[in-house]
């Protein structure tokens, strides 16, 4: 499936994958929820480096609160990075 962007027609996506119902899933759709995981990969990566050097490991004892405290550095790390955009 390939897809080209109507305000860019130079660029296009060539996205290979085994979903075999191409009208349930559009190659735009499938190109865009590609970029956000990538995203998020990339945040995750950034974050689990940094965490490596911390001096205080993950405080919370239960994982209700684990997630919580993930959930909190990742939006901390989102808000830095949307300010320096």
């Amino acid at each position: 499936m390939a897809h080209s962007d109507p305000t860019q027609p130079d660029k296009s996506y060539r996205i290979i994958t085994d979903l075999l119902d191409g009208e349930s899933f559009e190659a735009s759709l499938l190109a865009g929820e590609f970029h956000k995981r990538w995203e998020e990969e990339l945040t995750i990566d950034e974050d689990k480096t940094h965490l490596l050097g911390r001096k205080v490991p993950i405080r919370a004892e239960n994982p209700r609160e684990v997630i919580q405290e993930i959930y909190g550095l990742l939006l901390g790390h989102w808000a830095v990075r949307y300010l320096m955009a």
